[in-house]
């Protein structure tokens, strides 16, 4: 009624957006569970809680599906099998799609019980939606942690023999999946897709401290540079979290889970439009708008 009085009165009206997304998924990072008390600033048992409240939060919203950025659990020994089914219990409350990442924690359980428990065959993969592709790496392929056979065993110890105190917990894109990865991508280009990435490790220098990028970052990193498709890369592992835009590609490190207190929490919760991503980050987690009108 009000908006017919003020156009009678030739006042310009302008209606409110209606435009909606494509669709939404939820990301969260670093929940690293374990029954055990917190140290510092990390909140091992208190993750349960927040993940419940999350997932209960992402079912509600009705996101397309959700995504567990790796470090599901802290690790406890042989313990660490049952704190991997607790929470993939609270990730079954979702109802729908959750798209695992592999973390150094998450090798806590040997990779030959891991991956049938996240329901994956290996730890790279590729999923895509409404002109979307979603490429999800696997960062401990070549580890000390865990690597994905005895090639890149031996692969991760020359790289420790080589580099001056290298952080164990992290590790590399080996050549397989590196191979993949570019392959995909050039897929991607040629059918027009937009893609991004899922990978517990950043990337990219700017987005995240030194001890937590991957070992191998600039090799990879400019892979998905030089793709012209890619336009987000979402990380975990640094538990600050951290952001960077560069050569039109937006990096986000995901704040941990872990470290959110009592009373909080930290995820996101991403809507997918044609030309940017809005990232509506809960408790500790930023708030962003991704687009890229402006690529540098």
């Amino acid at each position: 009624m009000v908006a017919c009085m003020l156009a009678a009165a030739g006042v310009l009206v302008m209606a409110p957006s209606a435009e909606r997304p494509l669709f939404r998924f939820g990301l969260v990072a670093d929940t690293q569970y374990a029954d055990k008390p917190a140290a510092g600033t990390r909140h091992y048992a208190g993750s349960a809680q927040s993940l419940a409240r999350c997932v209960a939060d992402l079912k509600a919203r009705r996101v397309a599906f959700g995504v567990n950025l790796g470090d599901i659990i802290d690790g406890r020994g042989a313990e660490s099998r049952t704190d991997l089914d607790a929470m993939l219990a609270l990730w079954a409350g979702l109802g729908g799609p959750v798209r695992h990442v592999i973390g150094n924690h998450c090798l806590s359980v040997p990779r030959k019980e891991l991956l049938p428990a996240l329901g994956l065959r290996r730890g790279w993969y590729e999923f895509r939606k409404a002109g979307w592709r979603f490429i999800v790496l696997d960062a401990l392929d070549v580890s000390v942690a865990g690597p994905t056979g005895p090639r890149e065993a031996e692969a991760a110890k020359g790289y420790m023999a080589l580099t001056p105190r290298p952080p164990e917990y992290d590790g590399a894109i080996g050549r397989e999946q590196l191979i993949w990865l570019r392959v995909r991508l050039a897929d991607a280009r040629a059918r027009g897709d937009k893609v991004i990435v899922f990978c517990h490790l950043p990337v990219h220098p700017d987005a995240t401290t030194a001890p937590h990028l991957l070992w191998n970052h600039d090799e990879v990193l400019g892979a998905v540079q030089n793709a012209g498709c890619v336009r987000a890369w979402f990380a975990g592992h640094d538990h600050a979290g951290g952001y960077a835009y560069r050569g039109g590609i937006h990096h986000v490190t995901q704040r941990g889970m872990v470290e959110a207190p009592e009373g909080s929490n930290a995820y996101s919760v991403v809507s997918v439009y044609a030309d940017r991503l809005v990232v509506e980050g809960v408790g500790l987690a930023a708030s962003r708008t991704l687009d890229w009108s402006d690529a540098r």
